[in-house]
């Protein structure tokens, strides 16, 4: 169990004053305004690594699991979030934006593969992209016609020609 946590020098804790918290309990519970420094808190019990300066003291020096229950926590224990209960109405929130972007990345899949069959074609040859194609040959047989059309008026007057 923790006894007791020393942080300084990590994120918004002063390098030159330490922040001393004591007298912990088996489960500590952190609450507070945004940008307070509880992230900070969890994320040293995760993983004391993270600043050399700060420290923690076991009781008996028997270093025992710490869990931190916050966001980070949920994000790489959980996949199903209907199962995960939090305080907090702002990681709801977060969840419910999560569900809304991850329906919004499928609808934006689905108008791609709808795009790419409407410039292929369904067969791959009949989309839009072949139009341009079906146009010029359309155009060079009109043309052809009519190239066709004004050589033979031509020889009709010549043949007419006294």
């Amino acid at each position: 169990m923790i006894e007791s946590i020393c942080l300084l020098n990590i994120a918004t804790y002063d390098p030159e004053k330490s922040e001393d918290l004591v007298n912990l309990n088996r489960k500590i519970f952190f609450c507070g305004a945004n940008c307070v420094g509880k992230k900070t808190i969890s994320r040293s019990i995760e993983n004391s690594a993270i600043s050399a300066d700060s420290r923690m003291s076991w009781l008996r020096y028997s270093q025992t699991l710490a869990i931190a229950y916050d966001n980070d926590c949920i994000f790489s224990n959980f996949t199903d979030w209907q199962s995960v209960f939090t305080l907090g109405k702002i990681a709801l929130a977060q969840f419910d934006r999560l569900d809304s972007l991850k329906d919004q990345r499928k609808r934006h899949e689905q108008m791609k593969v709808k795009s790419v069959v409407l410039l292929g074609g369904e067969n791959g040859k009949t989309g839009k992209d072949s139009e341009p194609v079906f146009l010029e040959q359309k155009w060079s047989a009109s043309l052809g016609s009519k190239i066709n059309q004004e050589n033979n008026f031509k020889s009709v007057l010549v043949e007419l020609k006294p």
